[in-house]
């Protein structure tokens, strides 16, 4: 797969710069197909990470599309954003509903969880949106409610209105 993928309503667009098609991918974890694919991030291997907000996981799909293991189901409460470290082979995941980024290993096991919902103090998340990856391998989750961002340490910087 080459060019560039995005997600939006009940699938995966993809355009293969190669062969010059569009391919529109469906299916998210086994039967189910995709509700509301919101996020997405290039893994390992060519695979594709899939946040879908109402499915309440992120799909793992293969190079062309075919679901492997979801990460995230029933520990996601509404996954939005996504950024996959390849360093630390780790998944950051911003959970919307969960107040908090999530973090997954390699395998999709959570190896921990980084903030919280509330008001003044360092490691709070209301509502985050998006995960970025930031160049020295430091996370940040956009706060959607007070435009701040919070760093995997717990440093707040604000982004402004």
């Amino acid at each position: 797969m080459a060019g560039c993928a995005a997600a939006f309503r009940a699938g995966v667009f993809v355009f293969d710069e190669q062969a010059g098609e569009l391919l529109v991918w469906e299916q998210a974890d086994g039967l189910k197909r995709f509700q509301a694919p919101i996020g997405i991030a290039l893994g390992p291997e060519g695979t594709v990470f899939v946040a879908d907000a109402e499915l309440a996981l992120v799909a793992r799909l293969d190079a062309k599309g075919n679901p492997l293991r979801a990460v995230g189901k029933g520990i996601l409460k509404r996954p939005t954003g996504l950024a996959y470290d390849p360093a630390r082979q780790q998944l950051y995941v911003a959970d919307t509903y969960g107040h908090d980024m999530k973090v997954f290993d390699a395998d999709g096991r959570l190896e921990r969880t980084i903030g919280s919902r509330g008001e003044g103090a360092v490691g709070i998340a209301d509502h985050p949106l998006s995960a970025k990856r930031l160049p020295e391998l430091q996370h940040e989750v956009v706060e959607a409610q007070k435009h701040q961002s919070e760093h995997e340490e717990g440093a707040y910087e604000d982004d402004g209105p």
